[in-house]
């Protein structure tokens, strides 16, 4: 149904293109405008989005380190516990997001990395995910934070760009939208990790 109505639009923008030139043809100057128009107003707002998205990549997008602290764990509430963070990257545990006052938690104990289905919440600092769209841009930003005091550690920040007008009328056709570019185009969970890994040090002593 989109598709189809993509090539309706398409259709009689062109034809009211090619109508309107006809109509300019025995007028010179009527007819560099309107074909002059007819090139920008699709395209105008697109072209001064891709100027301005570099500069917000090179200001606003990557990693940012805050400051750096001392914890045995944290809470993940990007992805469900994963062992890798005690077994890898040595941290005495790790929790899930708070479901009635509870966590799924996996910790070191006795050896072995053990999951807690229903533990007390214990960790001082937080991963997570935050969005900001102002079109035609949406900010992703990972954080890491001690929310109690609302104090951030460091982020990692990628920019969406979702086009010019024109292109985020055809994405809005869909339920997913659509993006044209991107400060990190590959960015992936290692960035998670690199953020983790500069702000927080695992506790000295956990399975190293």
């Amino acid at each position: 149904m989109g598709g189809l109505l993509i090539i309706i639009i398409s259709a009689i923008y062109f034809g009211l293109a090619i109508y309107i030139s006809l109509w300019a043809v025995k007028r010179p100057i009527w007819k560099g405008i309107s074909l002059l128009s007819f090139a920008l107003v699709p395209s105008a707002d697109a072209i001064y989005g891709r100027l301005t998205f570099q500069g917000l990549c090179e200001r606003e997008a990557g990693l940012k380190i805050l400051r750096v602290e001392e914890a045995e764990g944290f809470r993940d509430l990007v992805r469900t516990p994963e062992s890798d963070w005690i077994t890898k990257y040595h941290f005495q545990f790790v929790e899930g997001t708070l479901i009635n006052d509870l966590v799924e938690r996996k910790e070191y104990k006795n050896g072995n990395v053990q999951l807690i289905t229903s533990a007390t919440p214990i960790a001082k600092y937080e991963l997570q995910h935050q969005e900001v769209e102002r079109t035609p841009y949406i900010w992703k930003y990972t954080v890491i934070e001690r929310p109690k005091e609302h104090e951030k550690l460091g982020e990692f920040v990628n920019i969406l760009y979702l086009g010019g007008w024109v292109e985020r009328m055809f994405s809005g056709m869909y339920s997913a939208k659509t993006t044209v570019a991107s400060c990190q185009p590959h960015a992936s969970y290692e960035y998670t990790i690199q953020l983790v890994l500069s702000t927080l040090k695992p506790t000295k002593g956990v399975m190293q």
